[in-house]
């Protein structure tokens, strides 16, 4: 009994759910055709001046942009530091000279 009970509680829940969501899409189909109505009357008064308007919906998708390749990040080993410079030891001639002006 309590089961046929809350059959009928789901049943009646869900025919409701059902009506609601068709009055829904009824409703969205009603706006569509409003809007096409105005958009037409809207193209035709711009239309005269050169311009068009097209809804969101029935627009054409942006075409896309093809975006630069970049080269390829190549890993190599650092090179070989060469020369006397901040932080490089001295070598050869260079430390003799610097052991000379002291």
């Amino acid at each position: 009994m309590a089961r046929k009970k809350a059959r009928k509680k789901v049943r009646k829940k869900l025919e409701n759910l059902v009506k609601s969501v068709g009055a829904v899409l009824g409703e969205r189909k009603r706006l569509e055709r409003v809007e096409k109505g105005l958009v037409s009357s809207l193209n035709k008064a711009l239309g005269k001046i050169g311009y068009k308007v097209v809804s969101a919906k029935g627009a054409a998708p942006a075409p896309r942009r093809r975006r630069r390749a970049r080269p390829a990040k190549v890993t190599r080993r650092p090179r070989r530091r060469t020369g006397a410079g901040p932080g490089r030891p001295r070598t050869g001639a260079r430390r003799r000279r610097a052991r000379a002006k002291k």
